[in-house]
């Protein structure tokens, strides 16, 4: 339901190109500067994530005041989508002018008209284009240079889990020199799957090591549990479920194995801390960019773990892999300031 409670509210209108995972994105990183902040979401009727706020409808005076009466937002993000002069200058004769997320390019203000996109646009509070030609455009519609800053795209990032720092070090140097592969959400049905790949990969690289994220973990010879420290002659290192954000910073390459299973886990977690993906989820940014191997069942992970475990090979991919895991976090560090600056500025009565 959209927030109706005093605290500071955030309207957020989603064009039809602004994913989900980017938006969840930013609410994250807003509510680890600020908890109190809350959003409220409004949607291009066409988006294809129709579980993303409120759809818009036509450009209607009504709908706008009953969602400014209502909401009372601190600030107005326009990330995309079409100008729509009557709802923007409605909020705008209430002193909420808008941070725009992106921007129309020059066949959306021909649409609209020039003045009708001056009088929308030309009050933001601050202008975050994705490009050089959107700031142009943005530019001709009477907003100050000073206001805009090119800021890339607004895309989905992942980061993984905060760790322990001091762990991660120990394991670190415990395990310095051995090849480190993880197998991260295995279903107890791929266990024996897992543990038969490691047994071939053992007799190719001795010192190789699995370290097993499963739902069951198992026991047995050469297995050691997560409050082990493996040997030399240990072979596997079972882990509980949840611990991906500090074995992926230890792992040359990540398996996501539940992706085989059908699960749906995100590759830009293990890219986004240089670790090399593979997986068997659906193609993605990942795998355009070559930043991840997509395999097709169990039977295919000895030979694409043994691939990627090779340091230039592994190197190349997880380069690729964080380029594209980090990209849109400039984006996303710029609106979640603009956000901040915008909810500290707003007058009383709004929040």
């Amino acid at each position: 339901m959209p927030p109706t409670g005093p605290a500071p509210v955030v309207w957020l209108h989603a064009g039809a190109t602004l994913s989900a995972s980017a938006l969840e994105v930013v609410r994250a990183q807003v509510a680890e500067e600020d908890s109190g902040i809350t959003f409220a979401l409004t949607r291009e009727p066409d988006h294809a994530e129709a579980d993303i706020g409120l759809p818009v409808p036509e450009d209607r005076p009504g709908f706008a005041a009953a969602l400014l009466d209502r909401w009372r937002p601190a600030a107005l993000v326009w990330a995309g989508g079409p100008v729509r002069p009557i709802l923007l200058a409605a909020a705008a004769q209430r002193g909420l002018m808008p941070i725009l997320a992106g921007g129309p390019d020059g066949s959306e203000i021909e649409r609209v008209g020039r003045a009708n996109a001056r009088l929308a646009l030309g009050g933001a509070r601050i202008a975050l284009p994705a490009d050089h030609a959107q700031a142009e455009a943005l530019r001709r519609v009477g907003i100050p240079k000073a206001r805009i800053k090119v800021a890339g795209p607004l895309l989905g990032t992942a980061a993984a889990p905060p760790v322990d720092e001091a762990r991660r070090q120990e394991l670190a140097s415990a395990l310095a020199g051995r090849p480190v592969w993880l197998a991260a959400g295995a279903p107890a049905g791929m266990v024996a799957d897992l543990l038969e790949a490691q047994a071939e990969l053992r007799r190719r690289a001795h010192r190789v090591l699995l370290v097993l994220e499963a739902d069951e973990p198992p026991e047995g010879p050469g297995i050691v549990s997560e409050h082990g420290t493996p040997g030399f002659d240990d072979s596997v290192l079972a882990v509980r479920p949840g611990q991906q954000g500090l074995w992926a910073r230890l792992a040359a390459v990540t398996v996501l194995a539940g992706t085989l299973d059908g699960r749906q886990m995100d590759p830009l977690v293990p890219a986004s801390v240089g670790s090399a993906v593979i997986h068997g989820g659906p193609p993605g940014r990942l795998d355009a960019a070559g930043g991840a191997v997509r395999i097709g069942g169990p039977a295919q992970i000895v030979a694409a773990v043994e691939d990627l475990l090779a340091p230039d090979r592994a190197a190349i991919l997880a380069r690729a892999g964080w380029e594209v895991a980090t990209e849109g976090a400039e984006a996303t560090a710029m609106l979640t300031q603009a956000i901040l600056d915008a909810v500290d500025d707003a007058p009383p009565g709004t929040a």
